[in-house]
């Protein structure tokens, strides 16, 4: 038994380090160009090893979207809990997510790019099913920021109770991303360029906060 959860525990220790150096590899240098046997290289197992643990690349890739948003809602996260206060209010908390959410496209651009590769990547070889939106809300404790301050804003009544939350849950996301995603598969980073996404994604939290206000 004992030697049964050791070689369990070391078999999720080498998927989570494939997973991780894949998400790297892709970042670097894009889906199409990291071969499997790179990421198995840099895991330090074989490539063989690799396909036990995922049937194919795209599976792989999946995973490695999904590390990529866990690491994002972990920033979003803490960067929330720094920011909000025993006096501010649930619309100021949605705000305050938005606002963090945009900041990430200022330090993680190639990653978003990433992103968009992996959706085009997913639908080109037919699994488009694996990047459907999951976001829900639900009434059950979440570690979601933003879903947490919707929660908050409806207690206390600072957002809108006669709208339909979970159709603007998904907007707020699908757009939000949408647009980061633009801006980064552009590939300019002068600072003009820069000064304007930053200005676009001010402009949509600021729209966005309106869309759920009920002021």
């Amino acid at each position: 038994m004992e030697n049964k959860k050791i070689k369990s525990s070391i078999k999720e220790r080498n998927r989570e380090r494939v997973i991780k150096y894949a998400l790297e590899s892709f970042i670097e240098f894009g889906i199409e160009k990291t071969k499997i046997s790179d990421i198995a290289k840099k895991a330090e197992i074989t490539e063989r090893s690799v396909f036990r643990y995922f049937d194919t690349k795209s599976d792989l890739v999946f995973e490695a979207v999904l590390l990529f948003w866990k690491n994002v809602k972990n920033k979003v996260g803490t960067k929330y809990k720094e920011s909000i206060g025993d006096d501010i209010s649930g619309i100021e908390q949605v705000k305050e997510v938005l606002k963090a959410y945009s900041e990430i496209y200022f330090t993680n651009r190639q990653e978003f790019v990433f992103i968009h590769e992996a959706e085009s990547y997913l639908y080109r070889v037919g699994k488009s099913e694996l990047i459907e939106n999951k976001y829900l809300l639900s009434n059950k404790t979440s570690s979601n920021p933003l879903e947490t301050a919707i929660k908050n804003g409806i207690k206390d009544g600072t957002i809108r109770h006669d709208i339909d939350l979970q159709i603007l849950y998904y907007n707020t996301f699908d757009s939000l991303l949408g647009l980061i995603q633009k801006i980064s598969v552009s590939g300019k980073t002068n600072q003009e360029y820069i000064e304007i996404a930053r200005k676009r994604l001010e402009n949509f939290c600021e729209v966005t906060v309106k869309a759920y206000s009920n002021n």
